[in-house]
């Protein structure tokens, strides 16, 4: 691109910008040579613009696998590592393969998830695959190759509410007391691992990752900020939140963890190790939790349970003793309160029984029966 001057058959002077578009070549007059810079000007940032945000013509599958390297470059989990790119080698490459950027708009993606349920994939699993979809987009933008994501506002599909089992605290006390019993002359540290478990609502990885050092014994606090990889059995330093958090040391933890110190051999920085390596969790799952839940739905005739509805048990119990939703989500480690709160929901039948117990309004002709229901009503019951 440039700019010349030029003087018409009549004499008059005037500016002529030049410049080359999809191989053709363009031009523009001015009487200013101030206006034809600016133009000049303005035609470069454009062309500069252009090639900044030249993403769009990439193609998907070139940027989807390079997404998933970036994710592995960060450290995220070998688990997260292994869905998403199964994700990315499955159902994105069998709907985007043929297609660029470019192509990726709000149809396609509507046309595609109407395919996927059509053969039976769940709404949960297809959120999950836009999910992975945006995230590859979004990536691109903060790249600079693409000024925005072109279904950044697609919104997910409504899904209903997870169900989940969890116990009460009366079926939570009996399974401990089970364990208690069970392991008393062998492998004690089973039983801490319930105990801590039900009263911190850790997740499987955190346990596994706890250490020694990680118990503030003054404080009265277990702080959380390592993880240990399931399939790997490699500890490292982060969370699924990607932040360190406190939980409380309760009575019933401290006293469990003061007996396993004791009974601790070596000085081994875990609390929980198989020989000298991390807790492999699907090993501790087949010898250890499907055993004792069997026994236990035998014995104590409470539901089957996942372990990891101990740490949802863990959370109905928290707010049932009144805890508030934000206190419960800053111990669980939740990034939104929105996933703390379908425990609330959980707790709605609960609390609708309740408050019939404790409050109603009417009209009542007896002053002293108005007192005595009053005085009768209004008990909590936990």
């Amino acid at each position: 691109m440039a700019t010349f001057k030029r003087t018409s058959s009549s004499g008059t002077s005037f500016y002529e910008v030049r410049w080359w578009e999809h191989g053709k070549k363009k031009s523009k007059s001015f009487d200013r040579k101030l206006d034809a810079d600016r133009f000049e000007n303005d035609q470069i940032s454009k062309a500069r613009a252009k090639d900044l945000h030249d993403g769009w013509n990439f193609d998907f599958m070139e940027v989807g696998r390079e997404w998933v390297q970036k994710e592995i470059r960060q450290g995220s989990s070998t688990g997260w590592i292994k869905r998403v790119k199964g994700i990315v080698e499955g159902p994105l490459q069998l709907a985007f393969s043929e297609h660029t950027i470019s192509e990726i708009t709000p149809t396609l993606v509507e046309k595609w998830i109407a395919v996927l349920l059509e053969k039976g994939s769940s709404r949960a699993n297809v959120n999950y695959f836009l999910k992975v979809l945006k995230a590859i987009l979004n990536h691109e933008v903060k790249m600079g190759r693409i000024p925005y994501n072109p279904i950044g506002k697609f919104e997910s599909l409504r899904t209903p509410m997870e169900e989940f089992q969890v116990w009460s605290k009366e079926s939570a006390v009996h399974f401990l007391n089970l364990m208690r019993k069970r392991y008393e002359s062998k492998n004690s540290w089973v039983y801490t691992v319930y105990v801590v478990a039900l009263n911190t609502g850790l997740r499987a990885g955190e346990l596994w990752g706890l250490r020694w050092s990680d118990i503030l014994w003054n404080d009265r606090l277990i702080k959380v900020e390592q993880t240990c990889d399931r399939l790997t059995r490699a500890v490292k330093i982060g969370t699924k939140s990607r932040k360190s958090r406190f939980v409380p040391l309760t009575v019933s933890v401290l006293k469990a963890l003061e007996t396993l110190k004791l009974e601790s051999s070596d000085a081994h920085p875990l609390l929980f190790k198989c020989g000298n390596r991390p807790i492999h969790h699907d090993n501790f799952r087949r010898d250890h939790w499907e055993k004792d839940i069997a026994l236990a739905v035998k014995t104590l005739e409470i539901s089957d349970l996942r372990f990891h509805d101990l740490r949802h048990t863990a959370a109905t119990l928290m707010l049932r003793s009144g805890l508030a939703a934000t206190e419960v989500q800053q111990i669980l480690g939740h990034a939104s309160i929105t996933t703390t709160m379908r425990y609330v929901h959980l707790l709605g039948n609960q609390s609708a029984r309740r408050a019939s117990d404790i409050f109603s309004l009417g009209v009542q002709d007896d002053p002293e029966k108005v007192a005595s229901d009053s005085r009768r009503n209004f008990k909590i019951v936990v």
